[in-house]
């Protein structure tokens, strides 16, 4: 429904105001809180991470694998390092290391795959941390 143009709808402007300083607020000290959770699955079923890591933990993770085919072995090594930042931040490295073992005509090669480097932090904390920065560095007049 339209406004008169004499009018202005504050209303909806506050309320919507309210709301986004409710759930930035409510969210950031639910964080803030003890941890009320435990990890045994993360301990015994080496998955992707169900619980978040937490703060200066290191966690390192070996799988190797071994796949024989037709005229080659192939033996592959996946190594990955992960250090808590914080409780809900990690950041880490992994990298492939290889070897193809030729049995009937040649040589084993061996060798580096690929190097990842790994930050697993919620999508939800980094916008509010750019939408503190943009709201505190620059001034924002609602009319």
């Amino acid at each position: 429904m339209l406004q008169p143009s004499g009018r202005k709808n504050y209303s909806s402007i506050l309320f919507l105001a309210w709301l986004n300083i409710f759930l930035v607020f409510s969210s950031a000290w639910a964080e803030e809180d003890d941890k009320s959770y435990i990890q045994p699955l993360n301990e015994v079923f080496q998955t992707e991470t169900i619980y978040p890591q937490e703060k200066r933990e290191v966690q390192l993770q070996l799988s190797p694998a071994f796949n024989e085919g037709d005229k080659r072995d192939l033996m592959q090594m996946p190594i990955s390092i992960e250090y808590g930042i914080t409780d809900f931040w990690q950041f880490g490295v992994a990298g492939v290391t290889h070897a193809n073992r030729n049995p009937d005509s040649g040589p084993t090669t061996r060798g580096v795959g690929e190097a990842i480097f790994i930050s697993n932090c919620p999508l939800r904390k980094i916008l509010r941390g750019l939408l503190f920065y943009f709201f505190r560095n620059r001034p924002v007049i609602i009319l």
